[in-house]
């Protein structure tokens, strides 16, 4: 179940002793944002989601939560992208598009973007990312592309998405950074056990997502055990 941060700020305020004030209810909402899109790390950080983006001087900026991009296609009814050897070609112009309907990440080849000639990743369908930004070779020719993408799971603000499970160990980890600020005021044993408490908090939050996706992939996961066990040398085919 998903909490609002306002849950774990009040447990955070009663760990400090500061129900009586709201002065520091800005640093302790921003400690525990911290925690959970930074430090926490588990597989219920993030989601997958799909955008269209605009195309401008050959670049398409990712939206700012995007930690990986799974794939890409051009809206266009047509599949056309402009991108492929044919469609490229003025000498012939009856020849048949080739543009490929998916575009996927692939780091290990490399592509001819911005010259005059004409490289092989043009009519292939993979891609590079460049410091938050696709770059599209100059012949794609779409205004816009419809991108997959993993990102971090926060809402319109930039505010993390908490699960309940995950309130003892943020309110743990904000009660101890902000004692560390004011360390006079909290005694060294206390700042330690709330470090010791988000620790073990941490790992037991990411254990907690291993398992319920270990479950939900169950199904996948035995078939793929069993073609294995039936047939041993699906494990040397490096194609399948």
């Amino acid at each position: 179940m998903k909490v609002a941060i306002d849950q774990i700020l009040n447990r955070t305020k009663m760990r400090l002793l500061l129900t009586q004030t709201t002065h520091a209810d800005a640093y302790l909402e921003k400690l525990i944002n911290e925690a959970a899109t930074h430090h926490i790390g588990g597989l219920d950080n993030f989601v997958v989601s799909c955008e269209t983006l605009d195309i401008d001087c050959l670049k398409a900026r990712l939206p700012i939560n995007a930690v990986d991009l799974i794939c890409y296609s051009f809206p266009d009814a047509t599949g056309c992208s402009g991108c492929c050897i044919d469609c490229m070609n003025p000498h012939n112009p009856n020849a048949t598009c080739s543009c490929p309907n998916w575009f996927v990440a692939d780091r290990n080849i490399l592509t001819e973007f911005c010259g005059s000639g004409v490289s092989a990743g043009l009519s292939s369908n993979f891609f590079d990312v460049q410091n938050g930004y696709i770059v599209f070779p100059s012949s794609v020719t779409q205004p816009t592309v419809k991108v997959w993408y993993r990102g971090l799971n926060i809402d319109e603000d930039g505010i993390a998405i908490l699960d309940e499970s995950w309130e003892r160990g943020l309110s743990a980890y904000a009660a101890w950074q902000y004692a560390i600020a004011h360390f006079k005021s909290y005694a060294s044993e206390q700042r330690k056990l709330w470090q010791m408490e988000w620790t073990a908090q941490r790992e037991r939050i990411r254990g907690l997502a291993l398992q319920r996706d270990a479950i939900l992939h169950k199904p996948e996961v035995s078939a793929i055990a069993r073609a294995i066990l039936m047939n041993p040398m699906v494990m040397t085919n490096r194609n399948g």
